[in-house]
């Protein structure tokens, strides 16, 4: 049996809460494949209200859905939903989340037509976030160098730097890709279709390169833009 509750809102209404059902989790899984399913068919960045207004009737929402957190937070089923995407999700490497919204990648794609259920695929984003965490938190040693040609950095981030720049650089020297292997993203012509690309943009241009259809000149600059940061 289930207890109700009321949470007061900052305007001075009341949202009633039950307690948490059953379906509570599953319940948040599924809009989590539903968010999914929605990138990959408006194949574009959505943003969160966009994305919002799209996933809830396809996982109608609960009493306790609606409830709040926090008397000055946002639902419990939206913050739920956008935490999960920006963290197990996007680090599995199934999104990209920019200041303009979300945006589903290839590997979320292929994720969704696994045809994995929502707490299937729950788990392996799971996962696939724990295996990031893991790798960014892990004590490296100093990378070896050679005193008569290179310049020393020390300490576990500087190694960790240097091992992401690695695949990057390795990509540039060989005329490939480091995000998609065998991809030309680092040659002469890609370059040259992303500088007409810039040069023409009137003003600053978003990280989204919203025009830009060119896959491989699209590739160079998500890889170039990775070197730099």
């Amino acid at each position: 049996m289930t207890t109700d509750t009321t949470q007061s809102t900052t305007s001075g209404s009341t949202v009633s809460a039950a307690e948490p059902d059953d379906d509570w989790t599953p319940r948040c899984r599924r809009r989590l494949r539903a968010a999914l399913q929605v990138l990959a068919r408006e194949d574009r960045v959505m943003s969160p209200a966009e994305l919002r207004d799209a996933v809830a009737p396809l996982e109608p929402l609960t009493t306790y859905d609606l409830s709040l957190p926090k008397p000055d937070g946002s639902p419990r089923a939206w913050t739920n939903l956008f935490w999960n995407l920006t963290t197990n999700y996007e680090h599995a490497g199934w999104l990209h989340a920019t200041p303009a919204g979300y945006r589903i990648t290839r590997e979320g794609r292929a994720a969704l037509d696994s045809g994995k259920d929502g707490l299937a695929l729950f788990d392996e984003a799971r996962a696939g976030y724990i295996e990031w965490d893991t790798d960014r938190k892990a004590v490296l040693p100093d990378v070896a160098t050679d005193p008569s040609r290179d310049v020393k950095h020390g300490g576990s981030g500087a190694a960790h730097a240097l091992r992401a720049l690695e695949p990057l650089v390795g990509a540039w020297r060989s005329q490939s890709s480091a995000f998609s292997p065998g991809a030309g993203a680092w040659t002469a012509a890609s370059t040259e279709r992303l500088a007409q690309f810039l040069a023409a943009q009137t003003q600053a241009s978003p990280s989204e390169l919203q025009g830009l259809d060119d896959d491989a000149a699209r590739l160079l600059a998500a890889e170039a833009f990775a070197l730099l940061l």
